[in-house]
This record gives C-alpha cells, sequence and structure tokens, in this order.
C-alpha cells in the first residue's frame, strides 16, 4: 500500500529495504563493522595498542629513556673515549715522591722509579735525609756515625727487566722482572757491609 499500516507487524519483512535510511541511528550498532572505515577517527583512543605498529615512525622520540641496556651493543662506539689506556711500555723515568705510608714512592707507571734526592744523608740530624726516616719499618736510622764514612743509602734506583737490560722500555709490572740499583757509603774493607 502507498500508506503505512497503523501498527507494527509481529514480525520482521523478510529482507532489508534497498537503500539506506536518510539519517544515522542515534545510538551506534552493539557490533563493530566487519571492516574498517575509509577515513581515521578524528580523535585517539585514550590508550594505545596491545601490539606495536608494523613499521617504525618517521620521527624518533623527543626523550631517551633513563636506563642502560642490559647488554653492550654489538658494534664498537664512532669515537675513540676521552682518556688513553695505561700504556704497555715507553713509560720513561718516574721520580718518588713522599708517600703517606713513609718511603718515597712513584705513583705513575714507568719504565723505572727513582728516588732522587729523598734518600740522601742519614737520619734527621746527618745530611739531614728529607722525609726522615724514609722507611715502612720501625728500624730507623740512629744519630750515632760520622756521614759520608758510615753507612748509608743514598739513593735507589728500581727498573724493569734484568740486570743487563738498561736500556729496556717496558714498564714495571707484576709477575715481571726488575732490577734494583742502589747508591750506597759503606765501610771500606766491605766486610760488614751486606745488602
Amino acid at each position: 500500500t502507498n500508506a503505512p499500516t497503523s501498527a507494527p507487524t509481529n514480525a520482521p519483512t523478510n529482507a532489508p529495504t534497498i537503500a539506506p535510511t536518510n539519517t544515522p541511528t542515534n545510538a551506534p550498532t552493539n557490533a563493530p563493522t566487519n571492516a574498517p572505515t575509509n577515513a581515521p577517527t578524528n580523535e585517539p583512543t585514550n590508550a594505545p595498542t596491545n601490539a606495536p605498529t608494523s613499521a617504525p615512525t618517521n620521527a624518533p622520540t623527543n626523550a631517551p629513556n633513563n636506563s642502560a641496556t642490559n647488554a653492550p651493543t654489538d658494534a664498537p662506539t664512532n669515537a675513540p673515549t676521552s682518556a688513553p689506556t695505561v700504556p704497555t711500555d715507553g713509560g720513561g723515568v718516574q721520580f718518588a715522591v713522599p708517600h703517606p705510608l713513609g718511603a718515597p714512592a712513584c705513583e705513575t707507571i714507568g719504565n723505572r722509579c727513582d728516588s732522587g734526592d729523598y734518600l740522601k744523608g742519614s737520619s734527621s740530624t746527618k745530611g739531614p735525609e728529607l722525609n726522615h726516616p724514609n722507611t715502612l719499618s720501625t728500624c730507623v736510622d740512629g744519630s750515632a756515625g760520622v756521614y759520608y764514612q758510615d753507612e748509608s743509602i743514598e739513593k735507589i734506583v728500581v727498573r724493569a727487566g734484568d740486570i743487563g737490560d738498561d736500556f729496556s722500555t717496558a714498564n714495571l709490572e707484576a709477575g715481571n722482572k726488575a732490577t734494583i740499583i742502589a747508591t750506597v757509603y759503606a765501610y771500606s774493607g766491605y766486610t760488614s757491609d751486606f745488602a
């Protein structure tokens, strides 16, 4: 008929109408559509999706994360570190300086350590010896004797290598050979002096 019935039928028609309605319904359907719409939504969702995107974004994030990675990267850095590594040889002569332990010490790696003038003299009265007593033990120099006549150690040089390796350029290193050269005043007969 040209006009609708005065009341709806108890059952729906067997098939939907061919043309859609002119205006959308006031509320969305309970189930989503089978395929996405051609245009995106105007606003993003409140929460991120559970899976990442299939390809990275064109722009990086605004800031890096604060924590380091669990393991180092497979490739080295593009530039060396600002501080050099400890040299394996050619450190040169290092001169000793006073040390809190009580004896002169060389604080820089080299191929030899030279006490310089710190050991010249004997005790605080003969010489006098700089930074007396210059020993790690309780056996210190006494006040008896005459300087330049009685025994005294004037200088100690510790260098890398065997006794014949005077021109060695290797650094002093734990486990390797070293030679000690001492400059001393001794009795003329040397019968009571031992190294």
